[in-house]
């Protein structure tokens, strides 16, 4: 019951302070409480957005409404608006509750309908529940002699001097006495605004709470509006306009919507949200006039249409080139861009689908991508396979027969699952120095992976070939051998991906996914990306160890014993609805997401206390590749959020979307294999390493210890100081 209670409290403190700070995107409390105390300027309209907001909370926990959203305030920031506006309107009587009970009940009835409808298209509901609700409040109350309006603005003097004496008075009145620039004093008008408050000290509060939020949001905010004023000045336009009646505010919701928070922000959406402004007076205008006709108020109906219709058409393009959509929301501007930079490093060559290597063992490219033999022209997008031996000989002498050399006779395998849709199979392998030009590409295997993705394998031996037309064939299996057919002066495999089903297409630019390069006898693993010519190349060979240590089997839990302190972190894993794997503490509720396809294991993102063993855990093991090859490296980007405090990022959030300084990568390093038979073991080791205008400096070192099927022990150093924990498995 306690607990019950605690967790009662906790939500509608969070749902209260979400509420007031979604008006502004945000979900960041202390933004929310600058705003609650600028919604009190005017008390009747700051109580009246209170007691909504409350209330329609309280009714969405009592209909059990999902309470994840009653939490973020996005159930609640549209009654807080009804609220604020029904205090601005009308003053303090009983028929006043009358309505704020009605209009509570309405707003969670049109947020939660309005939602459903347009999330289905993928689109923000925005503040169209409040606008719906406030017209009809507004044609229903018409004329009602029980309501008296709200003079708190023409008596604002009165009240200040009630509430703090004559010393609140005075502050007040020097607040809103500065001598400022006209655009500064209607910006921060237009902010009070969007709260109903037609104050200066609003305003500044507001933008105080924004600049706490986020600094992209605060110079996406001034930047919109000082576009919207500029083209009211151009146009001839009413400049009281922008901060009463409302105009002024959309210009500024609409750029910070647009300019940082659906889209990634970038000097392009920056470019947007100064573009915009002629639609947003536009649509104010002229919707505007047609709403005078019914004695409607305008309010955010400019930014609610402009926001929807353009996110609406976004989704029509091909390509996102320049403006790219927010798709995963963390309702910060900079936490967006941080982490979709950091995706697109990771992931910067990500393939929809996963083609491998077509070979066993480690092969020579013998020629690649636009080389210069044969692969040119519609042509040039393929891999030759060979092999070598120290004296870069590709045979056996004397080199005279088929047999003598390496690679001939050894096996191909599907390069990923699929239905074989072409085999030739009846070509004679040529004598060496002879080519078969009437065959040009030998027997030859396609296979179709997906819709307009085949992979072809050429000049493989006569009768060597495994599977027949029309056959599904899975990622690995034998289909045939490395022949000399076709034209083909000496034994090699040829490989190509291509969009149609025939012999002779033209070649596609495809990535092949997890493989192993060798340089200059160093091994380099490669996630997605094209093998280069002159390389040695391989699938990566599995390891029984690592891949049952990082398995992370759902339902079971794993028990971290800390050295440092004898406290106890235990670990579960799930899965989610939506099929994806996470790692859940119990003790801090962090939650580490993650992917493992039986070859890599990735850890994806990190939600929770950063104070944790998990947390470490999660910078350690960005990828581990589930096989051992003696000193591999392995490098990758980090999301600067993760790594650096609010206080380092201060500066670079303001140049964030133009030009990053911070940097942050992992490294990780295959240091030790004990192939004991009764109880191998493994050693893994590396460093997280801020990287600050190319001064380097290791933030932890870190290392991982496998045995008998699980992660033996995971030690890290931060700070001189060194945390151990050992694992047992449960």
């Amino acid at each position: 019951m306690i607990q019950s209670s605690k967790q009662i409290t906790k939500l509608s403190f969070q749902g209260l302070a979400n509420s007031y700070a979604q008006l502004f995107l945000s979900t960041n409390p202390i933004t929310g409480l600058f705003i609650v105390i600028a919604s009190f300027i005017d008390p009747v309209a700051g109580s009246c957005g209170l007691a909504m907001t409350l209330l329609t909370n309280a009714i969405a926990y009592l209909f059990h409404l999902n309470q994840s959203k009653i939490q973020s305030g996005s159930i609640g920031y549209n009654a807080l608006l009804t609220g604020l506006f029904i205090g601005h309107t009308f003053t303090w009587s009983p028929y006043l509750m009358l309505i704020i009970l009605t209009g509570s009940i309405l707003s969670l009835m049109l947020t939660v309908s309005i939602e459903n409808w347009l999330s289905k298209k993928s689109l923000p509901f925005l503040s169209l529940p409040f606008l719906l609700n406030v017209w009809l409040l507004k044609l229903a109350t018409a004329g009602l002699s029980s309501l008296d309006p709200n003079l708190n603005e023409l008596y604002v003097f009165n009240h200040l001097y009630r509430v703090g004496g004559e010393h609140l008075l005075n502050t007040y009145l020097s607040i809103e006495q500065i001598p400022i620039p006209t655009l500064l004093m209607v910006y921060f008008k237009s902010l009070g605004a969007v709260l109903f408050q037609h104050s200066l000290l609003a305003g500044i509060l507001v933008s105080i709470g924004i600049l706490i939020h986020s600094r992209i949001a605060f110079t996406l905010s001034f930047f919109s509006f000082l576009s919207g004023y500029f083209f009211y000045q151009i146009i001839g336009a009413n400049m009281n306009d922008l901060n009463y009646s409302f105009i002024g505010f959309n210009f500024i919701l609409s750029g910070m919507a647009l300019g940082g928070f659906f889209l990634i922000p970038n000097i392009w959406s920056y470019v947007l949200a100064l573009l915009i402004a002629p639609s947003i007076a536009i649509i104010g205008i002229g919707t505007e006039k047609i709403l005078s006709v019914f004695q409607l108020p305008l309010l955010s109906l400019p930014f609610n249409l402009f926001v929807i219709l353009f996110l609406f058409f976004l989704y029509f393009r091909e390509k996102a080139k320049f403006l790219h959509l927010t798709t995963v929301q963390f309702a910060s501007p900079e936490k967006n861009l941080y982490s979709y930079q950091n995706k697109s490093k990771r992931f910067a060559q990500y393939a929809s689908f996963k083609i491998r290597l077509p070979i066993f063992g480690s092969m020579r490219i013998s020629q690649g991508h636009e080389g210069k033999i044969t692969h040119l022209s519609d042509w040039k997008y393929a891999w030759d396979f060979d092999a070598t031996d120290a004296e870069n000989r590709t045979y056996r002498l004397p080199g005279i027969l088929v047999d003598d050399y390496y690679c001939y006779n050894l096996p191909v395998i599907a390069p990923a699952s699929g239905t074989v849709v072409k085999v030739v199979d009846h070509v004679k392998d040529n004598a060496i120095n002879q080519v078969n030009l009437s065959e040009n590409w030998g027997n030859t295997v396609i296979i179709q992976h997906a819709p307009y993705l085949f992979s072809k394998l050429s000049h493989l031996k006569q009768g060597s070939i495994k599977v027949s037309e029309g056959e599904w064939v899975e990622k690995g299996r034998t289909i045939g051998a490395i022949g000399n057919s076709g034209r083909s002066p000496e034994p090699h495999l040829h490989f190509q991906l291509q969009s149609t089903p025939y012999i002779g297409s033209k070649t596609l630019n495809f990535p092949i996914s997890n493989f192993i390069q060798i340089d200059d006898k160093e091994f380099h693993f490669k996630k997605n990306g094209i093998p280069k010519e002159g390389c040695w190349v391989e699938n990566p060979v599995p390891n029984k160890l690592l891949a049952e240590a990082m398995s992370f089997t759902p339902g079971k839990k794993y028990t971290w014993q800390l050295s440092e302190n004898q406290e106890c972190e235990i670990w579960e894993s799930h899965t989610d609805a939506y099929n994806n794997r996470y790692i859940y503490d119990t003790n801090s509720q962090s939650y580490l997401y993650f992917s493992n396809d039986n070859e890599l294991f990735e850890s994806l993102s990190f939600y929770g206390n950063k104070n944790t063993l998990l947390f470490h855990f999660y910078l350690a093991t960005q990828q581990i590749l589930l096989s051992f090859y003696q000193n591999l490296c392995i490098e990758n980007h980090l999301d600067i959020s993760e790594i650096y405090s609010p206080t380092q990022r201060f500066f670079q959030d303001w140049i964030a979307p133009f030009y990053l300084y911070l940097q942050a990568k992992s490294k990780l390093k295959y240091t030790f294999f004990d192939d004991d038979i009764q109880s191998p073991k493994i050693g893994l080791e590396g460093i997280v390493e801020p990287n600050l205008l190319m001064m380097k400096k290791t933030l932890f070192a870190f290392k991982l210890e496998f045995k008998q099927a699980q992660i033996a022990a995971f030690t890290y150093t931060k700070n001189n100081k060194t945390i151990s924990a050992s694992c047992s498995g449960n």
